[in-house]
């Protein structure tokens, strides 16, 4: 698409009309120019570790290496509840790179699917699924960002967002604080 509006431009830069003329060749001038990052634009994609330890707060979210991925246990200031998310890379079968932040919100069992669906409609940029925890499925909310796309201020906002959902769902499941 781009390519083709180039071309479009290009194809009218010697048109006889001196407005579209000019207009034509401050497009194509602009387009050629280098750009600035903007002020807070990243310079280039950080690492899961350095993303996921930009959220760290003690004593508020404590980060801990799990596997190949990180544990952040969130304590949830309203409720006095404490929340585990979990960040993770992996792959998928055509290539592309994924990292996902979870939590568990509890057991899947077939009372809570028609409910975890409905509740699902509510949630801004997260999912409920189902994910395996541990040798049994366990219901979960999660968002997934591509690996190398995600900025810092992106995984801080789901981190806590997870856990806030995910505890909130918790307690409709159950009156427990398990996950």
């Amino acid at each position: 698409a781009v390519q083709t509006s180039i071309q479009a431009l290009q194809s009218q830069s010697e048109t006889k009309d001196t407005e579209v003329k000019m207009a034509v060749h401050a497009a194509l001038n602009e387009l050629s120019a280098p750009k600035a990052a903007p002020a807070n634009a990243e310079p280039e994609p950080k690492s899961m570790a350095e993303l996921v330890r930009a959220c760290e707060k003690t004593g508020r979210r404590d980060v801990y290496e799990e596997g190949d991925g990180f544990r952040i246990e969130v304590s949830l200031k309203k409720t006095g509840r404490k929340q585990q998310v979990y960040v993770s890379s992996y792959k998928r079968k055509d290539g592309i790179k994924l990292i996902r932040v979870c939590s568990y919100c509890g057991k899947a069992d077939t009372d809570t699917y028609i409910w975890a669906l409905r509740a699902n409609a509510k949630l801004v940029a997260s999912a409920t699924a189902l994910i395996d925890n541990e040798g049994a499925e366990h219901l979960a909310l999660t968002r997934v960002f591509l690996d190398g796309e995600v900025t810092k201020p992106e995984m801080h906002t789901a981190i806590k967002e997870i856990a806030h959902y995910a505890d909130w769902l918790e307690s409709k499941i159950s009156d427990k604080d398990d996950f």
